[in-house]
């Protein structure tokens, strides 16, 4: 069959544009390994290191700690090992974006023994082992994923029910997670997390939001803390952000170039942005929340994703910090260097 003119430039303009896109897709492969590939710089230093062993409970403040693959352990203590959920509504999770006053109740684990204690002084200990002998396991309900949990008793319960005030219309139980239990989340990193290209990792949290590690700039929450004394609103910490790692000695939104981190013995890969909601509104010295959804607001106003992709997935939540996922685990103690490969653009 003889093709007709107008048939034989079409097919070569289909061919052309058919190679202009394969010689694309080479340049932005070629584009990422040079940067993949490029050289740790010296960026920061740990300046606080944060522990919490029962999700939205108060952190322990430490000063080294070991990186795992599933978060951070500091003794006997695992970043966020327990979990309070309600068992009258699916096993719910509950956090300080309902009750506030969990960011003030201390959790330590010491000896074998979760120890709890209110700020009246009203104290409850927990046997470990007995929870792990009774081997009750439970389905949390995390943000429509689902992680198992060993219920850690009546007892417990009945201690947030009494502190929180929660008796009449909520069903608490704590729960505990161990290595063998199941988790049905899906943690995959996927290209809607970033605008520059996604590096493939898949990240295996306890009981976090979505990723064991955060990282939060000290000069990031400066500047947010500039803007809410320019308007006359309360200044924050960087404890109203419950990051892992608060870092020292970096401009002003440095992280959200951050492609891979090396710490003190550990390496991470930047899984994505961190995006924050009402918790940041509470004060973590008094765990009253803040009725003007201050700073939250403020951030709003200057820090939501850019327009396209990240804006349609992250939407009114505005970006400050950066998870990561372990991808070499080891000791990491305060004042250690930050050493960081960097995106050629934010985020």
């Amino acid at each position: 069959m003889v093709l007709s003119k107008p048939a034989i430039i079409a097919s070569a303009t289909g061919v052309a544009a058919s190679l202009a896109y394969l010689f694309y897709l080479r340049q932005q492969r070629t584009l990422a390994k040079n940067y993949w590939c490029s050289e740790f710089i010296e960026a920061g230093e740990v300046s606080k290191i944060f522990v919490y062993p029962v999700k939205s409970c108060k952190p322990l403040i430490v000063d080294c700690v070991e990186t795992e693959q599933r978060g951070i352990r500091y003794g006997e203590n695992h970043d966020r090992q327990f979990i309070l959920v309600d068992a009258a509504h699916n096993y719910l999770l509950q956090s300080g974006r309902q009750y506030p006053k969990m960011v003030v109740l201390e959790n330590e684990v010491k000896d074998g023994f979760l120890h709890l204690r209110t700020p009246e002084g009203k104290t409850f200990s927990l046997n470990i082992q007995d929870v792990i002998n009774r081997n009750d396991v439970r389905v949390a309900s995390i943000f429509n994923n689902e992680q198992e949990g060993l219920d850690c008793g009546d007892e417990v319960g009945h201690f947030f029910e009494e502190y929180l005030g929660t008796k009449d219309n909520r069903q608490l139980r704590l729960l505990y997670f161990t290595a063998d239990l199941s988790i049905k989340r899906d943690l995959k990193s996927d290209d809607t997390y970033w605008k520059n290209p996604v590096p493939e990792v898949e990240d295996t949290p306890m009981f976090h939001d979505q990723s064991a590690f955060n990282f939060m700039n000290e000069s990031s929450v400066e500047d947010l803390n500039e803007k809410l004394e320019q308007n006359g609103l309360e200044k924050v910490s960087v404890q109203n952000f419950r990051p892992t790692f608060a870092i020292s000695g970096l401009k002003a939104f440095e992280e959200d170039r951050w492609l891979q981190v090396k710490v003190g013995e550990a390496e991470f890969t930047c899984y994505s942005p961190c995006t924050r909601c009402v918790l940041t509104t509470v004060n973590p010295a008094t765990g009253v929340m803040d009725l003007t959804y201050q700073p939250l607001k403020t951030l709003r106003e200057y820090r939501l994703a850019p327009e396209g992709k990240l804006r349609e997935k992250y939407t009114q939540s505005p970006v400050f910090g950066v998870y990561a996922v372990s991808t070499k685990n080891g000791k990491i103690k305060v004042g250690d260097k930050v050493l960081v490969k960097y995106k050629p653009s934010p985020l």
